[in-house]
């Protein structure tokens, strides 16, 4: 279970140094050493942290997301297409000793929890803008495409997204509570949350699409 310590709000990000200091010098007595709690003894490994995009760059004291030096990871230069960065290029991977000495191209300041923490290895990537929103709506707003002028391969035809709608109408009669949103239909696709991308990703595409996509495939390539 995860437990709450503090929570902000307010009409700008917080300052770092109201918080992360005071959370460095906690983690420094804490990590390495074993503690009693209710007869069981705790430890701390493995730190990891589990941010979106905007807060891990805000933690790391890197640049923001478009920016062409702002992969976390490695230095690839990004380019500009199509009204956006994108990194084709493959690069060495930065270091923890380039971070640490503020020598990585993509830092705006040292982060404190340098000093601590590996700012390369402990902060994953973000599935939710690297995956959700990016991989999965790509992929299905080229399988909806409505572009005119634009006839993509893999489009399906208006029957097909009929089709697809009224199983996902079947299907959300009998939604689970434990999901945090129903599936709607495609005709809302431009709403649709990271969630609803990751409910469609690991649970729905495969039954819902089964027929229809397999269908396509097989005509188009026989």
């Amino acid at each position: 279970p995860v437990m709450p310590v503090a929570i902000f709000c307010g009409t700008g990000k917080p300052c770092r140094e109201t918080y992360v200091l005071k959370f460095v010098e906690e983690m420094k007595d804490l990590l390495g050493q074993a503690w009693s709690y209710k007869g069981i003894t705790l430890t701390i490994s493995n730190p990891v942290f589990i941010l979106d995009t905007p807060a891990r760059i805000h933690f790391l004291s890197t640049k923001g997301h478009s920016g062409f030096d702002s992969c976390t990871y490695c230095r690839v230069k990004g380019e500009y297409l199509m009204n956006r960065v994108i990194f084709e290029d493959t690069a060495p991977n930065r270091t923890d000793a380039d971070y640490n000495d503020f020598k990585e191209s993509n830092q705006i300041m040292l982060s404190p929890l340098s000093q601590i923490f590996s700012l390369r290895n402990e902060f994953p990537p973000d599935p939710m803008h690297c995956l959700y929103l990016g991989v999965v709506r790509k992929l299905l707003r080229y399988y909806f495409s409505r572009v005119r002028g634009v006839r993509l391969r893999c489009r399906l035809s208006r029957q097909q997204i009929n089709i697809i709608s009224d199983k996902v109408r079947e299907h959300r009669l009998s939604f689970p509570r434990e999901f945090q949103r129903k599936p709607r239909v495609f005709e809302e696709f431009d709403h649709f949350k990271a969630t609803e991308f990751r409910s469609y990703l690991l649970y729905f595409l495969p039954f819902i699409f089964k027929e229809v996509v397999l269908e396509q495939y097989y005509r188009h390539w026989n």
